[in-house]
């Protein structure tokens, strides 16, 4: 059986590993919510609680704000993912 609190855990850092990406990219390309929200097609509020609130995003909402960037939601979970192992790597001379 599935332990629940480890996959709640898991599924809750995915989210903030996403959810920052999503906030440097907007740093990257110099987009403040209210821009995104017109780019994403979402409303103002709910980009902000999304991408702010850290609140989960679903998979449509994840593609609207990937295309709103103007990068592939692949792309975009590539680097969550990415960001997510590199903080889970132990460093040198760490335990486990």
């Amino acid at each position: 059986p599935i332990h629940a609190p480890n996959l709640c855990h898991m599924t809750a850092t995915f989210s903030e590993a996403l959810t920052a990406e999503i906030r440097a990219e907007m740093a990257r390309q110099n987009i403040r919510n209210p821009a995104l929200a017109t780019l994403s097609g979402i409303n103002r509020t709910e980009i902000w609680r999304k991408v702010n609130d850290r609140r989960l995003l679903d998979s449509a909402e994840m593609k609207q704000i990937a295309d709103g960037l103007g990068i592939s939601l692949a792309e975009l979970t590539a680097r969550a993912e990415a960001a997510l192992a590199a903080k889970n790597t132990p460093k040198e001379g760490e335990e486990q």
